[in-house]
């Protein structure tokens, strides 16, 4: 009982001194109760941003687990310019071709030359979809090679604002920021019907089908973008189209992606006559590698890329995550 008196006076004569040891005190137990929580947040953060990006990676390989008949062909780009000579440059392709003048005509610089100007060919991380304009009339040949059951030519435009990088070195670069990207199929009903071209995750209204014009399907991430549901008319460079239906996208590479007709797409965008790439379906996956073979060998000037390849790539990036993931989870432990 006299230690307890005794240590009550003497916190009582020094007040100032009893009063630092409790505010010191304080602080260290606020840093003892912060640091696991800390821990523990950016744990659960990680963790959040390690399960959607394996979901990704698990919905994008599913994806290409169920196309293992597919082909992806595009042009390759120092190919550009291949099959026709852009109407500011000399006619300098191999097969003398000129497109039209006026509207239709493809214009060189007006998409897809590198400079990020809105419009570019191209977008999607893990799919098929080409970068560089092709002659559509060129690749008619395709579907006359042996094993080949389908081909579906597409045009993919993205469409955004710039933004201007500035290099290490100094040196400045401008790169286009998607806002959505457009995909053009031919709405056929062999197509459709019997292959996969469009999502099938359909959460509202309902998909595209033969004969569609003048409509859009939309991603999720495309209703909050042009604030609009199914049933409402959005505007697209200038033109008006119906959202005739929503989906869920099953992969980084079409979150922002609407898709249309074909030729919707080649108006709209000033395209008439090209594509960005060229799917090709073989009747089976066992000829798959003869038919990959036969494109190449038929156009030399294509990039050609088959599922199983796509797997390969697809692994790698797995792997290289992983490792990633196992530093990162090294690091906060």
């Amino acid at each position: 009982m006299g230690i307890v008196t005794r240590a009550v006076r003497n916190i009582s004569r020094r007040k100032m001194r009893a009063l630092l040891v409790i505010i010191a005190l304080g602080f260290s137990m606020a840093i003892m109760i912060s640091i696991p929580a800390g821990i523990t947040a950016n744990q659960e953060s990680t963790l959040s941003l390690t399960q959607n990006l394996g979901n990704t990676i698990a919905q994008t390989e599913a994806t290409i687990n169920q196309t293992q008949t597919q082909i992806d062909c595009t042009l390759t780009p120092s190919m550009e310019g291949f099959g026709f000579a852009p109407p500011s440059r000399e006619n300098s392709g191999s097969s003398g071709f000129t497109p039209p003048s006026g509207d239709s005509g493809f214009q060189f610089g007006q998409f897809g030359n590198g400079t990020g100007i809105p419009g570019a060919f191209g977008g999607g991380a893990f799919g098929g979809r080409g970068t560089t304009a092709m002659n559509e009339s060129l690749y008619s040949d395709l579907s006359s090679i042996d094993g080949v059951v389908a081909v579906c030519p597409t045009l993919t435009v993205s469409e955004g604002t710039n933004q201007t990088i500035t290099a290490p070195n100094g040196r400045t670069f401008t790169r286009l920021v998607p806002d959505y990207v457009i995909e053009g199929i031919p709405l056929t009903s062999e197509l459709i019907n019997n292959y996969p071209v469009l999502p099938t995750n359909i959460t509202a209204g309902r998909n595209l089908q033969a004969g569609d014009s003048g409509v859009v399907l939309l991603s999720e991430n495309n209703t909050k973008f042009f604030n609009a549901e199914v049933g409402d008319t959005i505007e697209i460079l200038g033109e008006s189209f119906v959202v005739i239906g929503v989906y869920s996208s099953s992969g980084v590479e079409d979150i922002t992606t609407l898709y249309m007709n074909l030729s919707d797409a080649q108006a709209l965008t000033n395209n008439v006559g090209y594509i960005t790439s060229v799917t090709v379906f073989a009747e089976s996956s066992n000829v798959v590698t003869e038919v990959a073979s036969a494109i190449s060998a038929l156009h030399p000037e294509l990039s050609v890329t088959t599922s199983q390849q796509r797997l390969t790539q697809l692994e790698a990036l797995k792997t290289s995550y992983e490792a990633s993931l196992a530093n990162a989870e090294s690091t906060l432990a």
